[in-house]
């Protein structure tokens, strides 16, 4: 096996050692391309790896063999703490990047019959490619059994093996993201872990069982938590400011754990008002629920707490307080529960009532609570410019809108509808519940030209301009507030259904910001279930007679989700930190905290990066004409009805 030898955590400098303790350096080791093999993981990282060897100072790479038949070591069954570095592991042979590909630490042990093993998911590196998991990640890992900052403190004690394997290079436009595809098989961690205890017990001399499992992720490693929780079934899991991607697999295995009341805990420590606020408090909000149905397990144990710490900080602050105690009081967090719902919910815009009074949103989310966060039960709708998840009650009113806007000559290059997640907090310290998006009712069309602009007064600016590229410049330029024609908008808001219920409300109408992306369904699915009236399609055609004709994009239609996965563990975010201040595209709910488009520093928390496998639903512009400048936020008075946020 190609090692790093260890010494002891009290500071002194690892060293290279190869097989027998020679030191030696191996060469660039020759990746061909990957290919679609059993076992591996076609789709998830493209094109070649090719090797970057480059040594930090200390660390030497050795030549590759497995765990096996090395010498026995000399020590006895115990040891002071110390750090491992692992050059090459086949599990990770296709992670694209600079070995080592592993490093493992452990405390001081003496015989243990157990030890428990923590795996850590890291997110991106400012460093890209040239990353070195010793010098770049270890030191904002969490991994540690005392406080990096005050080297004395007490911490964690039982016999323990952390584990911190390095992630795939996939770069994006930003060149720093990274995710851990290998991880995703089912069995892969289990792999893992057996591997790391077996190189433990041959430099140690300590073979022991693994005890407790835990998981750990920060930043973007958090969507290849989600990927790993839908096979594995750790004992704890910590995410540190990483929930960016759809967290509901996490919450259901919150949710059995809890029930189970087995010594169980998840801990989530994220930065409030950011990317990973929504699903955070949704995690909030499932431990409360839970807890309540079953209330033998301790409360302090299962928890989500906001820090204003930075993000690059909170591992190393939470990390060791954890490992030492997973119901610990943490310090730098806002305890306590989250607050009672203070609904903004929907106010009937004129006309809208017209068929009866309208339903507010959280009478949507009753009347349609069968379909919450329910992917099985929604049905793929080639809806404008991709095939997306739908409500199966909602396809035909989804067809009229994308009728209604194709006839008056829209021409669409994102489209998304399903996504398990919550409506961003519309003030601080609301509580979040979950989007329409999450009953498969709501769409978002191109948000890079139909942005969500926040703390707004007056009614949306439509662009005079004549063609749809040339309002897509106004657009960016903060001139107009959306790309949408009011005749584009008023075809859809004609839809209606057989009742005479107006189908769809737009979120360029809304009260304290402006959605222009977002239209989503108002109407229950007994009403739904009666129909739709005749004639959508002749009133968008008479709408588009009196638009000017729109031209069509000079831009070919991007195909970035063809083949993905449903988008509940998408990549995207893996590369995520926090860009505080931004306000260009500003709560693009389709991103859910990504960075708008690489440059434009936005979406509270992520970078975006093209070639990833998600963004929850949104599609990559990377052609995007002005995308990567940033929107002004415009001024007036809107009245009509309202939501906090789609």
């Amino acid at each position: 096996m190609d090692i790093v030898d260890s010494r002891a955590l009290a500071g002194e400098p690892m060293t290279a050692a190869g097989p027998a303790g020679e030191a030696v350096f191996a060469g660039p080791e020759a990746f061909g391309e990957l290919e679609d093999e059993a076992g591996a993981f076609p789709g998830e990282f493209p094109g070649e790896l090719e090797d970057e060897t480059g040594s930090e100072a200390g660390y030497e790479a050795g030549s590759e063999a497995g765990p096996g038949p090395a010498a026995a070591p000399s020590q006895p069954p115990a040891t002071p703490g110390g750090r491992l570095a692992v050059q090459h592991v086949p599990l990770l042979r296709r992670h694209a990047g600079t070995p080592p590909d592993l490093v493992l630490g452990w405390n001081a042990m003496s015989s243990p019959g157990r030890v428990d093993v923590v795996v850590h998911l890291h997110g991106f590196s400012p460093r890209g490619r040239a990353m070195q998991l010793p010098r770049d990640m270890v030191p904002v890992s969490g991994l540690d059994f005392t406080d990096p900052r005050h080297p004395g403190t007490a911490g964690r004690t039982a016999p323990t093996l952390t584990v911190l394997p390095r992630g795939n290079f996939f770069g994006g436009r930003s060149g720093r993201g990274y995710n851990h595809p290998a991880l995703h098989v089912p069995g892969a961690l289990a792999a893992l872990v057996d591997h790391a205890l077996a190189v433990f017990g041959t430099h140690t001399g300590i073979q022991a069982a693994r005890g407790r499992l835990i998981l750990t992720a920060h930043s973007g490693g958090g969507a290849s938590l989600m990927r790993v929780l839908g096979y594995a079934d750790p004992d704890e899991v910590h995410t540190f400011d990483a929930l960016y991607t759809d967290p509901s697999t996490l919450a259901e295995w919150a949710r059995k754990r809890i029930a189970r009341n087995d010594g169980g805990a998840l801990r989530v420590i994220f930065r409030d008002h950011e990317g990973t606020t929504a699903n955070s408090r949704l995690i909030q909000a499932a431990l409360q629920r839970a807890l309540a149905a079953h209330p033998g397990p301790p409360p302090a144990r299962f928890r989500a707490e906001p820090t204003p710490v930075a993000h690059m900080d909170i591992p190393p602050r939470f990390g060791w307080r954890l490992l030492a105690d997973a119901g610990a009081d943490v310090p730098d967090v806002t305890p306590g529960h989250p607050p009672a719902a203070q609904p903004h919910e929907a106010e009937a815009p004129a006309g809208y009532g017209e068929a009866g009074p309208p339903i507010t949103t959280e009478g949507l989310r009753r009347a349609w609570a069968d379909y919450r966060c329910a992917p099985s039960r929604m049905v793929d709708l080639r809806l404008l410019s991709h095939t997306t998840p739908v409500n199966p009650l909602a396809a035909d009113a989804f067809r009229a809108l994308a009728q209604a806007l194709t006839a008056t000559g829209y021409r669409a290059r994102s489209t998304w509808v399903y996504n398990c997640r919550a409506i961003r907090a519309a003030q601080p310290g609301q509580h979040t519940r979950e989007s329409l998006h999450a009953y498969g009712l709501a769409v978002d069309i191109d948000p890079a030209v139909n942005p969500h602009r926040r703390h707004v007064t007056g009614p949306i600016i439509f662009s005079p301009a004549a063609t749809q590229p040339e309002r897509e410049r106004d657009v960016v330029a903060g001139r107009a507030g959306t790309c949408f024609t009011p005749g584009q908008v008023a075809a859809v808001e004609a839809i209606r259904t057989a009742g005479g219920q107006q189908v769809f409300g737009w979120g360029g109408r809304w009260q304290s910001s402006h959605d222009a992306m977002h239209f989503e369904i108002r109407v229950t699915p007994a009403q739904l279930r009666r129909g739709l009236a005749a004639g959508p399609a002749a009133a968008a055609a008479a709408a588009h007679e009196v638009e000017r004709t729109c031209e069509s994009w000079d831009i070919g239609e991007a195909g970035a989700f063809d083949g993905a996965e449903a988008f509940d563990g998408a990549e995207a975010f893996d590369g995520a930190e926090a860009f505080d201040g931004a306000e260009a595209f500003d709560g693009v709910e389709a991103f859910d905290g990504a960075e708008a488009f690489d440059r434009a520093e936005a979406f509270d928390g992520a970078e975006a990066f093209d070639g990833a496998e998600g963004f929850d639903g949104a599609e990559y512009f990377d052609e995007a004409e002005g995308a990567d400048v940033p929107l002004s936020i415009y001024a007036g008075h809107t009245s009509g009805w309202r939501e906090d946020q789609p």
